[in-house]
């Protein structure tokens, strides 16, 4: 979220001072915005006075104490709260014959609903604002920047370039960025990143790009995106950004074609999403020019939910990373081992969940001497406070601290299996299993499968269904849930399964599956 700081500037710049009405979020923001300017607002008011004494070192005051002075002609208050609370503020202020006022939402960017229902030339007038203020340059320069804009929409795109919009970050995505640099592209990626950030996958994805940009805007990620001729846009998505998608499918002229890439669909696959949420991802999914899939959702949407697909569609795999690592050749003596990296839930979540149920797995693999690692892809103390105990006390459970992915890449190897955590085959009439649907654990992907083969460890699990049969058909998946396990089995199939797993390796690795998507993207563009 950004403040259009020269157009704030001109509305109060025949005032004396400045009075900020608000003390939270907005405020602080709109404090650093006006320091930045050199202008340093005379103080903060609040309708309630509370604790907060000053917010950034300015002071606050509550609005009785500060009526008359804010009745002068020499001042303008800023609102700076959300717009729930802007019509309570205006009447309190009016009541008390206070006058000059301005909202600061009339001055924010970054809010992808500015952009519904725009034509393409209100676009590129809020983008060129958006540099007017980064550059420090007065307002009528707009139409200047908007006529260059214009200009570089013009030029023929590098069809050599290929663009990628990382919202999403994960290891499909610097996969897929190494091999299309190996493939002799030019890869451009812009960073836009409202959530969670690895810095690990951020230096490695750094490596695997020509050009690399962190945007902080929306406003931002448009201008480089007019402006890098780029021939594709291919767009790592989730389900929280999708309203900025829009943005980028409704203004589809003025940037390279997009390909869609959202990493888990939220639709029929999660029972407690906002519709607001799913409305816009709904919306992107169709009207978007092209799909990237990573799963199987869209078959489930399409053709028992009805969705209006009318984009061109590839399936395109998490597949394995392009490594040299293979697991030991085990002997019938040694102790069998499995190992899971992933998502986990806190024990005490979702307790009548088929899946993530960790202790029961303990419990089964100690009694069977069996060694079962845990990578779990975030930590916390509290929630994870079982499985950490239970660490210490069995020498058969081993709950590691999330590693590097390299590193992560090298444990695995030294393993027998790699798991799915199903505890129990209960899909069978329950359309809500925790925080899934039904139909999330047949249609959806997961990468750890693709991590696993990587390694060359084969797979033990029995969901997503869709997923499982694809690797089962490979020949290097058991389609077992916890109740099926037969340790004797898997003792005795470990290093004839390794086998099958180093034959598909090579078959599913990106560098040879990335020709597929290179031939998509000729698809969109021809």
């Amino acid at each position: 979220m950004r403040i259009k700081i020269t157009r704030l500037k001109k509305s109060i710049e025949k005032y004396e001072s400045v009075v900020l009405y608000g003390a939270g979020n907005a405020a602080r923001l709109t404090i650093k915005a006006l320091k930045e300017e050199g202008i340093a607002p005379a103080f903060c008011i609040v309708s309630e006075k509370g604790a907060a004494k000053k917010v950034d070192g300015i002071c606050v005051f509550s609005l009785n104490e500060c009526v008359s002075e804010l009745q002068k002609d020499h001042i303008i208050i800023i609102i700076a709260v959300t717009k729930l609370y802007q019509k309570e503020i205006e009447d309190n202020l009016v009541q008390k014959a206070i006058w000059n006022y301005i909202f600061l939402a009339d001055y924010m960017g970054d809010e992808s609903s500015v952009y519904r229902n725009m034509t393409q030339e209100e676009y590129l007038k809020e983008v060129a604002e958006w540099y007017v203020d980064r550059n420090h340059l007065p307002l009528d320069e707009i139409s200047s920047v908007v006529q260059h804009m214009q200009g570089a929409l013009k030029r023929e795109c590098d069809s050599n370039k290929i663009l990628l919009i990382v919202g999403n970050l994960s290891p499909r995505v610097i996969k897929i960025a190494g091999a299309l640099q190996k493939k002799g592209y030019t890869v451009e990626v812009l960073c836009y990143l409202k959530g969670w950030i690895n810095k690990v996958f951020l230096k490695k994805l750094e490596e695997n790009s020509d050009i690399y940009l962190f945007c902080n805007t929306l406003e931002e990620m448009m201008y480089q995106l007019i402006y890098s001729g780029a021939r594709i846009a291919h767009v790592f998505s989730n389900m929280s950004i999708s309203n900025v998608v829009r943005v980028l499918i409704d203004g589809k002229e003025l940037f390279p074609k997009i390909a869609l890439d959202q990493y888990d669909i939220a639709n029929e696959m999660y029972p407690f999403v906002s519709q607001e949420i799913l409305d816009e991802e709904r919306y992107c999914l169709e009207n978007v020019e092209g799909l990237v899939c990573r799963g199987f959702e869209l078959e489930y949407l399409v053709n028992q939910m009805g969705y209006k697909i009318s984009a061109q569609m590839i399936e395109f795999f998490d597949y394995c990373d392009d490594l040299e690592i293979d697991s030991e050749i085990k002997k019938n003596e040694d102790e069998l081992s499995l190992c899971y990296a992933g998502g986990l839930v806190a024990e005490n979540e979702w307790k009548d969940a088929s899946y993530f149920r960790l202790l029961e797995y303990a419990d089964v693999c100690e009694k069977n001497k069996c060694h079962l690692h845990v990578y779990p892809s975030t930590w916390t103390e509290q929630g994870y406070a079982k499985y950490i105990a239970l660490d210490k006390e069995s020498p058969y459970f081993h709950f590691h601290k999330p590693v590097p992915y390299e590193n992560l890449m090298e444990e695995l190897s030294r393993y027998d299996y790699g798991i799915g955590l199903l505890f129990c085959r209960a899909l069978a009439g329950k359309k809500i299993d925790g925080y899934y649907t039904k139909e999330k654990l047949i249609y959806a992907a997961c990468n750890h499968f693709y991590d696993y083969v990587s390694v060359g460890l084969p797979i033990i699990s029995a969901v997503p269904i869709k997923l499982s049969q694809y690797f089962k058909k490979q020949g290097v998946l058991l389609d077992w849930a916890l109740e099926d396990y037969d340790f004797k089995e898997l003792k005795n199939r470990r290093n004839e399964l390794r086998k099958n797993v180093s034959v598909v390796r090579e078959k599913l690795r990106i560098d040879n599956q990335i020709s597929k998507l290179i031939n998509f993207y000729d698809l969109l563009t021809n």
